[in-house]
Order: C-alpha cells, then sequence, then structure tokens
C-alpha cells in the first residue's frame, strides 16, 4: 500500500522517537483501521514525479523511424542506447554465478541489459546490471530521449523542438 504524506513532526524520547505525518483522510482512514494494532515496515523515500507515458510512446516513434532509417529492429536501437546512456549499477558475481545472474536480470524486460568485466575480486565478475526505462524516472527518461533525438538528428529524421521534448517530459528533471 502506498500513501503521500508530509512529514509533520519529529520527538526524540530516549533510544525511541516519534514520526508524525500530515495524510490525506480518505487515504488514511482505511489503513489506520486495517494496520492499527500491527507492527507495519515502512519505507519513506522523497516523492518523485513520474516519467509521463507521452514521453515513452514518443521514445518508441523516435526508435522505429530511426531503426527504420539504418535497417534495424528498433528493439536493437532501444537496447544499444540502454547501454550507451542507461542507469546501470556495477555488481560483483561469483563466476560459477555469472550466467545464471545475468539471465534472471533480462528477464525483467527488453531494457533490463548486463554487460561483464573483469573484477579485481578473485574468483569475481563485475557485472553491469543496465535498468531498462520502464524503471526511469523524469530525468532518466529526458537523457534517453535527448540520445535519441540526437541521433535522429544526424540521420535528418524531423524530431520534436527542444521546448516541446520539455513540455511532454514535464519540464523540470528529478
Amino acid at each position: 500500500m502506498k500513501l503521500y504524506a508530509t512529514i509533520k513532526s519529529f520527538t526524540q524520547h530516549g533510544n525511541r522517537s516519534t514520526l508524525s505525518f500530515d495524510v490525506s483522510t480518505y487515504q488514511s482512514a482505511p489503513v489506520y483501521s486495517e494496520l492499527k494494532d500491527c507492527e507495519v515496515t515502512i519505507e519513506i523515500k522523497k516523492k518523485r514525479k513520474h516519467r509521463s507515458l507521452d514521453a515513452n510512446s514518443y521514445c518508441w516513434i523516435l526508435l522505429h523511424k530511426f531503426g527504420e532509417k539504418l535497417g534495424l529492429p528498433k528493439e536493437e536501437v532501444y537496447r544499444q542506447l540502454i547501454s550507451d546512456v542507461g542507469s546501470f549499477e556495477i555488481v560483483p558475481v561469483k563466476e560459477v554465478a555469472v550466467e545464471k545472474f545475468c539471465n534472471a536480470w533480462t528477464t525483467h524486460g527488453l531494457g533490463w541489459l548486463t554487460e561483464t568485466e573483469p573484477s579485481k575480486l578473485d574468483g569475481f565478475i563485475n557485472v553491469l546490471c543496465y535498468y531498462g526505462s520502464s524503471s526511469y524516472n523524469t530525468k532518466e527518461m529526458s537523457r534517453l530521449i535527448e540520445a535519441i533525438v540526437h541521433e535522429c538528428k544526424l540521420q535528418e529524421i524531423e524530431t520534436m523542438t527542444p521546448q516541446e521534448i520539455a513540455v511532454m517530459i514535464g519540464g523540470e528533471n528529478d
């Protein structure tokens, strides 16, 4: 269950503390009724603006046009751009488990890619784990679209103006 709230106050009582939130009644009433006597797990993080579906659609339109121009499937172009500008983590994995790990990672979706490189740790391989754009925030999606637009312009494929793209993406980046 996800709630959106504003932190209201914090008080400390020795080893314990109380953190209170301001949440709309329509969100909090059912949650309170269901969980008031239970121990719960809470994850708190800064609310971020999600990328727009328009940005995602525009991304795939450009990938299709670019792929057609080069005679490549749009999915191949997408994967290449993800590995060029996408977000990734480097994870050291035991050599014997690399294939299984990479296969599991790539089942998350089309843009969830892996690359391997030597590790300084004996018996390990570094796996570069790229996240697919489905997990991107506004800033990451903006970077991907900028890369696609750049490639399209090199191929003389018409794109939106920078102002139109900024409005579609949502102006501010996270």
